[in-house]
C-alpha cells in the first residue's frame, strides 16, 4: 500500500495549488498590477521545510483557445516572508535559474526531496523558475474523443503551436522571472527536448542569459550540411499546409501521444500491487491485457544478467518498460541502481500526454542543415555564452560524446564543459538516485563559478 506521503504527493500533482496554513493571512492584495497578464494561482510549501515555497502564475496566450495558456512556477527559499506574499525579490538576483522541461515533461516537482531539482536549487540559494507549456493543459482524452466531445476546432488550432510559439511563451516567462527576481540576466537549463528549446531561445534572446545548461538535451551539436536531405522553403510551406489539412502522411495527427500514460498512471495508483485494477487474485500482471505485447516480452524474454527476475507485479512491469524503452538502460537504468521505481512512477504520472506534431514536422525540415535558412531555431553562430552539457547513455552512448570534428558544436563558445555520466539513463540525469552529487551539485558549482 502507498504510504500517506507518497499518496499525497501523487494526488497533489493534479490539484490546483492553494495557500497553505503555514503562511499567515494578509489583508493586502496579492501584488495587483495594472495590465499584468499573469494571474496568481497560489502557493504550496515543501513538506519537510516550510521555508521552501512553490508559487504559480498563469497567463492566457493568443489565440486564446481553451488550452492556449502557460504557467510559470517559482521555487524559492524564504525565511522573511511569513505571509507568502508572491513576487518578493530574491536575496541574490545573480542566482536565478530558468528550466525548460522536456517532451511531455512538466514544471512541477516529482518528489518532495532533493532529487527534485526545483527543491534542490531553491534550498541552495537559487531562485528557480520553470514553464508549463501549453501542452500541460491538454485533456487526457483518447485522440478520437476530441472531436466527439466538441473540441475539433481547438484541436486543429494546435497545428500552430510551433517552436517559435513556444519560444515566445518561454520569453514571456523569462521576462516575468526577471522582473520578479530583479535579475538582469539568468541561467537557463533544459532537459531532453528542453535542450533544444534552450538553444532556440539563445538563438534569439541570448542577451537574457548568462549561461546555458543542457541536461542530456538535444541541441548541443551542429547538424552537418547534407544537401541530399535538405528541402526548400516551398516544400516546407507545402508540408505545413498539408499538415493543417490533415493530409501530411508522416504526421496524420495534430498531436503526438506520449504513450504508456495509462500504464504509468495505473502504476501510480497501485505501485506495489501484484494485481490489476480489481485486485482480484485471478487478475495478475500476466493478464493485464492493456499491454499484452510488453508483458509477453517481459515474461518470456528477460535475461537474468539484465534484470533480477521476470516481472511479477505492476511495479516490475513498469521497471521493465522503463529499462528497455529506447534500448537497454537508455531511458532509465533502474536495474543498475540509477533510479527507483517509486520515483519513476511519480515522475511519469505527472507527464503531459500529448506534444504538438507541428514541432516534429519542423525538426524534420531542419535535418541536413547546419543552419536552416527558413527556420531560425539553431542560428547560434553569434552565441558565446558559457555552456554546460551533462549526458548519459542516450546523449553520450558509451562515453562517445560528439567532438568538433563530427559536425561541430552548435554553441561557439570557449567556455564549454561536456560531462559524461556512465551508466545513466536519460531520465536518471534528471531524477536519478545519484543525480544530486553527479548532476545537480555539478550544475550548482558551475553556476556559482560564473555569477
Amino acid at each position: 500500500m502507498l504510504n500517506r506521503k507518497s499518496f499525497l504527493s501523487i494526488i497533489g500533482l493534479f490539484l490546483v495549488l492553494s495557500v497553505l496554513t503555514g503562511c499567515t493571512s494578509s489583508s493586502a492584495p496579492a501584488i495587483a498590477q495594472v495590465a499584468d497578464p499573469w494571474q496568481y494561482k497560489g502557493v504550496s510549501m515543501n513538506a519537510d521545510d516550510p521555508t521552501l515555497r512553490h508559487y504559480v502564475w498563469e497567463m492566457a496566450c493568443p489565440p486564446y483557445g481553451p488550452w492556449d495558456k502557460i504557467q510559470l512556477h517559482r521555487y524559492v527559499k524564504e525565511t522573511a516572508n511569513p505571509q507568502c506574499i508572491p513576487g518578493r525579490r530574491h536575496d541574490d538576483p545573480r542566482k536565478v535559474l530558468f528550466f525548460n522541461p522536456g517532451t511531455w515533461d512538466r514544471a512541477i516537482h516529482a518528489t518532495e526531496d532533493m532529487l527534485s531539482q526545483q527543491w534542490y536549487f531553491a534550498a541552495n540559494g537559487y531562485d528557480f523558475y520553470a514553464i508549463d507549456y501549453r501542452t500541460a493543459f491538454l485533456p487526457y482524452f483518447d485522440y478520437d474523443q476530441f472531436a466527439a466531445l466538441g473540441f475539433a476546432d481547438a484541436l486543429a488550432a494546435t497545428a500552430d503551436w510551433t517552436y517559435d510559439v513556444f519560444r515566445e511563451d518561454i520569453k514571456a516567462c523569462v521576462d516575468k522571472a526577471k522582473k520578479t527576481s530583479g535579475a538582469r540576466k539568468i541561467f537557463m537549463s533544459g532537459f531532453s527536448r528542453g535542450g533544444f528549446h534552450l538553444v532556440a531561445y539563445a538563438a534569439k534572446y541570448a542577451d537574457d542569459l548568462k549561461g546555458m545548461i543542457s541536461l542530456d538535451g538535444s541541441g548541443l551539436w551542429r547538424n552537418v550540411e547534407n544537401p541530399n536531405t535538405q528541402r526548400t522553403v516551398d516544400q516546407f510551406n507545402a508540408a505545413v499546409a498539408s499538415f493543417k489539412a490533415g493530409t501530411y502522411a508522416p504526421y496524420p495527427l495534430f498531436l503526438a501521444d506520449g504513450g504508456g500514460s495509462e500504464r504509468t498512471r495505473f502504476g501510480a495508483l497501485y505501485p506495489h500491487s501484484r494485481n490489476t485494477v480489481t485486485r482480484a487474485p485471478a487478475n495478475t500482471v500476466s493478464s493485464l491485457d492493456t499491454d499484452a505485447a510488453l508483458i509477453k516480452a517481459a515474461l518470456a524474454a528477460f535475461n537474468p544478467d539484465d534484470i533480477p527476475a521476470p516481472p511479477q507485479s505492476v511495479s516490475d512491469l513498469l521497471a521493465y518498460a522503463f529499462y528497455w524503452t529506447w534500448g537497454k538502460g537508455r531511458l532509465t537504468n533502474v536495474y543498475g541502481g540509477f533510479s527507483t521505481i517509486d520515483v519513476l512512477v511519480r515522475y511519469n504520472a505527472q507527464l503531459s500526454r500529448f506534444w504538438p506534431n507541428i514541432q516534429n514536422l519542423e525538426a524534420g525540415f531542419m535535418t541536413g542543415y547546419a543552419n536552416c535558412p527558413f527556420l531560425d531555431y539553431h542560428n547560434t553562430t553569434a552565441v558565446t555564452l558559457p555552456f554546460l552539457f551533462i549526458g548519459g547513455e542516450l546523449g553520450c552512448p558509451g562515453g562517445a560524446c560528439q567532438t568538433p570534428g563530427a559536425g561541430g558544436y552548435m554553441i561557439p563558445t570557449d567556455d564549454r564543459t561536456v560531462a559524461y555520466r556512465a551508466g545513466y539513463g536519460h531520465v536518471d540525469i534528471l531524477i536519478g538516485t545519484r543525480s544530486v552529487a553527479d548532476v545537480k551539485a555539478v550544475e550548482l558549482d558551475w553556476m556559482n563559478g560564473r555569477l
